[in-house]
């Protein structure tokens, strides 16, 4: 028989007390699901009595202007009238003409070059390979010449031709140039004498046009650092506003694959055409 738990009251012949077995846990029951409620059934709407009518009364709307109007449209003041291009196209004289980049850009667009004048024989000789009708002058241009410039035009172009008359003038760059800077080789003193010799040519392309007053004509010239070329170009434009504007353009803006910032001078009504052109912009630069 098996003794007791306490061993002192157990003898030689009982048998030694043996555990009772663990009971497992009892196996939590599982709830039945529930089943889904219905869903509630749409209440139905109460009918809603129609509005009344109102009757409409259309009224005519001004057009909307496509941008936005400036100062000078609500004073009533009016763009410059383009002068119309003259049947046959213009005749051009070219001065400063090197080896013909406007002179080309002209004859495509249908005018006659009929005189280049440029100090340098070899880029007249070039000149002459692409416009061979037109006449091509070695000169010098400034004040000394200027009598003489004049003969030559009214040569080339006869009075009752003058109304078809376009002169171009782009002085020599390379001494207002930026890069000018860069030359190491060349003292400071020599540098502005030849900044000087360029203004001067400027100035002088500038008094010219007040004084000669030709129907149309274009002026090009580098943006100097020192705006120094802008300064002449506005004691012209203060003078003779209906002469005379200018701007600033960069051309790759029409698709020139290069960044060239050049002042260009014309009539306002020329100016005023070329600001507000957007067909001769690009969409995107090369």
């Amino acid at each position: 028989m098996p003794c007791s738990i306490d061993p002192s009251s157990c003898s030689e012949n009982d048998e030694p007390p043996v555990a009772e077995p663990k009971r497992p846990p009892a196996a939590r029951k599982r709830k039945a699901p529930k089943a889904p409620k219905a869903a509630p059934k749409p209440k139905a709407a109460a009918p809603v009595a129609p509005k009344p009518r109102l009757e409409t009364v259309s009224t005519p709307v001004a057009p909307q202007p496509t941008r936005q109007s400036t100062i000078g449209a609500w004073l009533g003041v009016k763009p410059p009238a383009a002068a119309p291009v003259p049947e046959g196209g213009y005749l051009v004289v070219d001065l400063f003409c090197s080896i013909g980049g406007v002179s080309a850009a002209a004859k495509a667009l249908g005018h006659q070059v009929v005189l280049a004048v440029d100090v340098e024989q070899w880029r007249l000789d070039i000149h002459e390979l692409n416009h061979p009708k037109a006449k091509h002058v070695n000169m010098m241009l400034g004040p000394d010449t200027q009598e003489k410039l004049v003969e030559l035009i009214e040569e080339a172009v006869p009075a009752d031709q003058r109304h078809r008359l376009w002169i171009h003038l782009s002085p020599p760059c390379q001494t207002q140039s930026k890069l000018q800077a860069m030359e190491f080789w060349s003292t400071i003193e020599k540098r502005r004498e030849k900044k000087g010799i360029g203004l001067l040519l400027v100035r002088w392309a500038l008094d010219f046009l007040v004084t000669y007053d030709p129907p149309q004509f274009s002026f090009e010239e580098v943006d100097d650092s020192k705006l120094m070329v802008r300064g002449e170009l506005n004691r012209i434009k203060r003078a003779h506003r209906t002469l005379l504007d200018f701007d600033l353009f960069n051309t790759a803006d029409y698709g020139v694959p290069q960044n060239r910032r050049r002042v260009i001078a014309a009539r306002p009504a020329t100016m005023h055409a070329l600001r507000h052109a957007p067909a001769l912009k690009v969409a995107k630069k090369v």
